[in-house]
């Protein structure tokens, strides 16, 4: 495959999609600055990625499953790409389901997270509930012993995670802890936030 040229690449695609779109292939390639002419093999790690997508794209599916799409990439490449890909979903009818480990890239581009641990579904949720609702609540030992006492939290409801500061503590609703615990600091969960606690913290 290496050998092939970006433009041969495009032919194969074409023979193997009813549904491709020669015009919208060359779009994405003008689009994306990739020369029709290069060779597949000598294509950067970005560039490869924008013609993996540009490939999928220009046959108009409903569905993109991708692995890891912006790993590896710069800044720059990766906000191309998910700019691309924002610019797919508008689209209602089409779906992504994407792999990665980059939880940003997440942040900006996902409607649900599910986390993956050994084969077991850690978690399943719209991301809202995590980026916007979610919170971690930054407590002194007396802070977090006094919110354990309080009563509010059923057994199993909070993830704790110790560090050399005091003790942060997940919580599903950052809003209403900030009424119940007004002295206490309660930050926004990022994605990142919200998986070490759940799958590194304690259950309390």
């Amino acid at each position: 495959v290496g050998e092939l040229s970006v433009k041969m690449a495009g032919r194969i695609m074409a023979a193997s999609y009813s549904s491709w779109d020669a015009g919208r292939f060359a779009d994405y390639l003008r689009r994306f600055s990739l020369d029709p002419k290069k060779k597949v093999k000598d294509l950067s790690r970005g560039m490869g990625m924008k013609l993996q997508l540009a490939c999928a794209l220009a046959h108009d599916p409903e569905l993109l499953i991708l692995d890891e799409a912006t790993a590896g990439l710069d800044p720059l490449a990766r906000d191309e790409i998910l700019d691309m890909l924002r610019d797919y979903m508008k689209d209602e009818r089409r779906g992504i389901l994407m792999s990665s480990h980059i939880t940003t890239d997440l942040e900006k581009i996902a409607d649900t997270v599910a986390c993956i641990d050994n084969g077991r579904i850690v978690f399943d949720m719209e991301k809202d509930l995590i980026t916007d609702t979610a919170g971690i609540g930054r407590c002194r030992v007396a802070d977090y012993e006094r919110v354990l006492a309080s009563g509010r939290y059923a057994p199993g409801e909070l993830r704790v995670m110790r560090n050399a500061y005091g003790v942060d503590l997940l919580v599903a609703d950052r809003f209403a802890f900030a009424q119940q615990f007004p002295e206490i600091a309660c930050d926004k969960a990022s994605i990142e936030d919200y998986m070490q606690l759940v799958l590194k913290g304690d259950i309390r």
